[in-house]
């Protein structure tokens, strides 16, 4: 009796451990235009949350060698439940490379409290004179593994064509 109770403890602590948590919020990163060294392009950051949200804080992560032209990296932000917010900063990649992009949004439920919600995302950024890639880390992950995964939790994710 002992044994078959150790089991099913067994098995659905392993069910709460392997689920992932959820968020109610969900923010997006996306790039209009193509990247080209020295074209302005749109970055869009979308959230879009399944509660109120009224202190959100929003960060994106722009490499040097990515310039601002319009627009802010950092913002607070008030959101209302099931309404999507987009904000929009143009950029510009000053020389060839490799670039990664990062922003996350956080909700505090209250000033005093560190406690809350949010979501990440990133985006990978290949660029030269005449052409440009945008993938995210979905795209990447998403590609046919090579091998085997020994630590797939602990997996870095490069952009998708890093040995162009």
């Amino acid at each position: 009796m002992i044994s078959r109770l150790l089991l099913v403890l067994l098995v659905f602590s392993t069910f709460i451990v392997s689920c992932k948590p959820s968020s109610p919020m969900e923010l997006g990163l996306d790039v209009v235009g193509e990247p080209i060294v020295g074209r302005v392009v749109e970055l869009v950051v979308t959230i879009e949350t399944s509660e109120d949200a009224s202190q959100t804080r929003v960060e994106i992560s722009i490499p040097d060698k990515i310039r601002v032209i319009e627009g802010v990296k950092e913002f607070t932000i008030s959101l209302s439940k099931d309404i999507r917010f987009e904000q929009v900063i143009k950029i510009q990649v000053l020389q060839a490379g490799e670039y990664t992009i990062a922003a996350y949004g956080f909700n505090r439920y209250t000033e005093e409290d560190l406690s809350g919600f949010g979501d990440g995302q990133t985006i990978y950024i290949i660029s030269d004179q005449n052409s440009a890639e945008v993938s995210s880390r979905e795209d990447a992950v998403t590609q046919e593994q090579f091998g085997p995964c020994v630590n797939c939790s602990t997996l870095t994710v490069d952009p998708v064509n890093a040995d162009k």
